[in-house]
Order: structure tokens, then sequence, then C-alpha cells
């Protein structure tokens, strides 16, 4: 493919729509968004399931749309947090203290089958294809949460598998803002953030900065079934970014530092603790200019860089000799690993409304992802020997893009949609994902959607190109094909006095060429599954006096470790100009446990069977107050205020106990806003 369109034919591409930028559009366009922001409260808005800013509504998809007050309305921590607010969606975490994200039924270890954007960017590590939930990522500049379920490769490519978050961050406020907060609960947990910005004429530059640091609620039991006297998780973050537009350019640049333990290393003493684990540095940069060509079609020119440096380092204990009083002396081999990789992209997508029934939205994308020399190296502290189980040569894989939509509106009632996206990637060349969607209003108050849609995933570099060289751990394999899942859905909604909202959706998917590795066989492709669900959802709202939203979600298809049923409720109340209360709660059923699944109480006795993970019920409520004193914002979270027991089944079959969440947990925040 690189014969067709080369990283530096495309570059010299983009230089030429920059230097036609200022004959083309003069003048910076009020957009989209500052136009239909008149119209739709910000809730009702999304650009993730068309590219172009839309009423929720119609949209053809289906969506959950979270903005800054709800964000703080539900004290959510982590973009995780949101997700569990969200029907049909599981947030479980891992082993290695890291969250996971099952859409739909559909399960995944490395959050590789969700497409995580942030402004138009795919986010996610270069060598797991890793898209991260957790603490990792701050909410402190996001404006707003797009949460759409279901695929959308035809869009998006790879990795818009079951569904796709995509975040907006904030842009120059109209006025100058200085905003400072700060934050503190139990498990020392604490951290702050500023956030600045300002205006004039034609330039806006806004800046932010976080910080976040807790000693975390580890795990009652050791890794050998014994009480655990040690309890922490410590996660320490660092972040900060700036925001520069000046006559329609947008420029964004960002920086992470992250650290956090490994949950399957609780048995530790305090000595270890930032002494290992995980670290990451990573950078994001990306740049984005619209141009209005006509008042009916519009260009939209999109680059990104983001570059990826982590690290891992752990020991590895003689049996037994793991406790609270060991030294560094009793460890049998030191772990280190070090992982990095960037990813660069760019992106054209051409806009043209023929007229009011017809409109097209086309584009084509070039992606390019490289990785450094992955490495686990392993130092034996007894004999001063080094070994390297396994490891990944550098490589870079390039992915050339077209997609092309064409919606239909022949009267106000109905739309139809229909699009195709062709990928090429350099192992397993093209791969073509298509989409139709119907939606149908007979009434001002109901709509009914009938969407058709296929994804796939790009094997990822581990999966891809491991060299295994002990026979322990999974090899790579060059032969893989991409995932894929085809999905039909049917929804339907009905508005009371355009306030109070009742949904139900049905859908299939089915899946295809699963990735996996059975024991230490390499990777390979495996049948899929048939899964069939329900959604069900209802969304009240009382104008100044607050909102009520509930949704049920059930799946008929035995899957293990996803529960059979979930409900979730959301309530924000408001007592005047200045209190909100935020109530969130849901109950997970249980659990079916995959019969492989059996813990081990030493490695040499006979496994047990281990019990279904039981199902449990979680209460959240936060209550803000502002403004205090004209300019001063306090709010309070109680997170599990039931002080509950429960735990995240892992992803695999694991020698180690089911991981327990936090217990009753709570923050208490303070800002000024000059």
């Amino acid at each position: 493919m690189r014969k067709f369109l080369s990283a530096g034919s495309l570059f010299f591409f983009l230089l030429a729509i920059l230097a036609l930028s200022p004959a083309i559009s003069a003048e910076e366009p009020a957009g989209d968004e500052t136009y239909l922001s008149l119209f739709y409260p910000q809730a009702q808005l999304a650009s993730s399931a068309t590219r172009r800013l839309e009423d929720v509504k119609t949209a053809p998809a289906t969506i959950r749309v979270f903005t800054t007050d709800e964000i703080s309305d539900l004290g959510a921590r982590t973009i995780s947090d949101l997700l569990n607010t969200v029907s049909s969606v599981v947030v479980t975490t891992q082993t290695n203290s890291r969250d996971s994200v099952w859409m739909r039924g559909v399960r995944n270890r490395y959050n590789d089958k969700f497409l995580l954007l942030v402004d138009g960017m795919p986010v996610a590590d270069p060598v797991y294809s890793h898209a991260p939930t957790d603490e990792y990522f701050p909410l402190d500049n996001v404006e707003r949460v797009e949460i759409i379920l279901g695929p959308a490769s035809a869009l998006y490519g790879s990795n818009a598998y079951s569904g796709t978050v995509n975040v907006i961050t904030k842009k120059a406020p109209e006025k100058p803002l200085l905003a400072i907060k700060g934050f503190g609960g139990n498990y020392d947990s604490r951290g702050s953030s500023v956030e600045a910005g300002f205006r004039r004429g034609s330039l806006g530059l806004y800046g932010w900065f976080s910080y976040y640091e807790t000693d975390g609620d580890g795990l009652d039991e050791q890794r050998h079934n014994l009480q655990q006297t040690l309890k922490w998780n410590p996660k320490e973050r660092l972040a900060g970014g700036v925001a520069l537009d000046y006559k329609g350019w947008n420029f964004r640049l960002s920086r992470i530092h992250y650290y956090h333990t490994f949950y399957s290393d609780y048995d530790v003493p305090t000595w270890r603790w930032k002494d290992e684990g995980y670290w990451y540095n990573d950078t994001f940069a990306n740049l984005d200019r619209k141009f209005e060509l006509s008042d009916k079609t519009s260009l939209l020119l999109r680059a990104y860089y983001e570059d990826f440096d982590s690290r891992n380092f752990w020991r590895e204990f003689v049996s037994g000799k793991q406790r609270a009083g060991s030294t560094p002396d009793m460890a049998l081999y030191e772990i280190d690993v070090n992982k990095n990789g960037w990813r660069s992209g760019a992106e054209l997508q051409l806009d043209i409304t023929h007229s009011d029934r017809f409109s097209t939205t086309a584009g084509m994308t070039y992606d390019q992802i490289a990785t450094g020399r992955v490495d686990d190296i392993w130092n034996n502290r007894q004999d001063g020997s080094r070994s390297r189980p396994f490891y990944i040569s550098p490589h870079s894989l390039a992915n050339f893009s077209t997609y092309v939509e064409e919606s239909f509106r022949p009267n106000a009632k109905f739309s139809v949609l229909g699009g195709i996206r062709f990928d090429h990637l350099d192992l397993y060349g093209w791969r073509t994902t298509p989409r139709i969607n119907a939606v149908f209003s007979p009434t001002k108050r109901s709509v009914f959607k009938l969407l058709y849609g296929e994804a796939f995933r790009s094997p990822s570099f581990r999966e891809y190109f491991t060299v295994d060289l002990t026979g322990d751990f999974p090899s790579g394999n060059l032969s893989l094909k991409p995932e894929r899942i085809r999905t039909l859905e049917a929804s339907g909604a009905y508005w009371i006095k355009d306030t109070h909202e009742i949904s139900l959706a049905l859908f299939s998917e089915w899946t295809y060429d699963s990735i996996y590795a059975e024991g230490s066989d390499p990777y390979a492709n495996h049948g899929g599954k048939k899964i069939r669900g329900l959604e069900a959802r209802a969304h009240f709202s009382f104008s100044d006096r607050g909102d009520l939203r509930f949704s049920y979600s059930r799946n008929w298809t035995s899957l293990y470790n996803v529960p059979p049923f979930m409900l979730n409720g959301q309530m924000t109340l408001k007592f005047g100009e200045l209190v909100r209360w935020g109530v969130d709660c849901g109950y997970v059923a249980k659990r079916p446990r995959d019969p492989g699944d059996n813990y081990y109480y030493d490695p040499v006795a006979p496994p047990y069977h281990r019990d279904d993970t039981g199902g449990y019920f979680l209460l959240n409520t936060t209550v803000r107050v502002y403004p205090v004193l004209k300019h001063l914002e306090l709010s309070a979270s109680i997170y599990n205020v039931l002080d509950r027991d429960y735990y995240f089944p892992t992803y695999e079959p694991t020698k180690y106990n089911d991981l327990k969440a936090q217990n009753r947990t709570f923050l208490v925040r303070i800002g000024y806003r000059f």
C-alpha cells in the first residue's frame, strides 16, 4: 500500500491544504456546535454517530451523553465511573490493576474491543491496544463524553467493535477563567487541579493541570488465601495541557505521568510501594481545522501524534518468602519491562449538504503505529544471570482508509443512512465494513430505529509479533485475521411532554474469528458467539427541580463472567439555586464463572470448584453547593455508601482470588473561580 500513499506524499498533501487555507476561508466559521447549541441542550447533542453534530434523539445509534455538570453531579472520578452508569456495560478490573470495559457482552482484557477517541484522536497504547479509562485519564479538562453502544468501524475503523467512547475536551472560554480545585478523602486520597483561559479576538487559550494521589484500598486476602495485613493499592497522576485556537485552527498538547501498582502483588511490605509497579509518561498532540468551502460544503483537516513511554518493574519471590518482613534479598527474580512506541495519523473529511434531503460525508485517513523493542528482562538475584522470556522487536504498521456515508431524508419523518469504509493494513490487506440505518419518527414524540453495522479489531502488536523463548508464554502469529462482529439493533423511544423519555432496544451480535491463546499456545483465530440482549431506559426531566434516569439490561446468552442482567439508576435533585444532590445506584446480577477458572491454594494441589461471582448492589451519592460566597464551590461524595463487599471477575482463568472493589470511600472537594 505504501506505493499508493506513503507518509511523505500525505505530508506534502497536507502542506498544500495549509498553503491554500487563506484562500479557502479567511474568517473563522461559527461551526455546527455553536449553531445547534442555540436550540438544544448539550446533553442532547452528539457527533460520534455520523461525524456530524446532531440531535441524540434522531441520531442513528444508541448514545448516552455526559456533560460537565452531570459528571460533577454524579461525582464521577474516571471514565469508568461514567461507563458504570450505562446499561449493558460492565467495568471490571484485572490483576494488573487496570480497568476493563465489556460492552453488550463482548469481553476483553486490554480494552481493545471498543474505541476511545479524544478530540478525534484514537487513544490506545501501541503494544496491547489498551484504551485507558481508569485514574490514568483525568476528567478535569473534559467538556463532554459521548458513549455509543454498537459497532462503528464503518466510520472509525479498527477497535470500534462493541462501542465508542468519544471525549471532547474544553476550549478557550468566552470570558476569562481562572479556577482552582482541591480534594481529599480516606485512604490518603488527595489531589488538585487548575484551569485558566481567555479569548482575545481570534485568539483563544486554555490551560489545565491535574494532580492525583491515593494509597488505595487493597485486598483482604493474600495470594495464598491468608489474611492480608497490609492493604493499599497506590496510584499517582500528574497531567496537564494547553489548547490554543486561532482563526479556526485548534491545537492541543497534553502530557500524562501515571503510576500504579499490581493488584496481584498484594501480599507485599510497604518498602515496595513506589518501588514496583507501572510507570507511564505519555504525550499527545493534535491539530484540526474546519474550512467552510461554501454554505453547504465543509472540509475538516485533522492530524495527531502520540508518544507512549512506559515501564514495569517487580520482584518474584521464592514461595513463602513474600511476606510483611521480607527484604529484597529474598527475591528470586527482578523483572524489568520497557515498552515504548508512537502513533501518528492524519485525516481529511468532506461534508456536503446537497439539499434538505441529501447529505454526504466522505473522507480518508492515514495512521501509523510503531514500537521500539519490548523486553521482559529477568535478573536472577541468586546467580546474577539474565534472561528474556519473550520480546517484541521494533515494528511499524501503516493503515490507509477511505469512507463515505450518504444520508437520505425523503420527508421530515423518515431518514436512511448508508455507509462503507475500506481499510488497508500492511499485514492483512483490505477490510470492508458497511453500515445501514433507518430512523422513523411517526410523531414529534416518537422515534424508531433499525440499525445494522459491522466492525473489526486488528490484532495488537502483542498478538502479532511476540517471540517466546521459553514455551511458557503465548507467541505472536503473523497469520492472524482481524476479529469481526455484526450487529442488528431495533429500538423505539417515546417522549412525554418533551421532557420524559422511555426507550427500548433489542440487539443481536454475531462475532467471528475471536483471537486468544489457549494456555501457552500461540495466538490464533477461533470461532465466535451469538449474543442477544435487551436495553430499557427511562429519563424524566423536571426542569429546575432535577432529573431521574433508570435503565435495565438483559442478555439471553450464557456468557462467563458477564451478568445476565443489570439495573441502574441516577437521580439529580436541585434545591434552590445553590444545592444539587446526585445519587447513582445499581444492581449487578450474579455472574456465571468459567468452569476452568479454579483457585489454587497451592500450585501443586488440585483445584477446587469456585462458586459463581455473587451479585451486589452499589450506591454512590454526591452533594454540590455552588456558588458559596459568590465564587466558592463545595462538594462531597460517598462511594459504596452501604460498604458492601463485592468482587470483580478476571478476564481469564487465574490463580488469584477474585479482586475485591473498594470499601466505603469519600471525597471532599473545594474549588474557587476567580
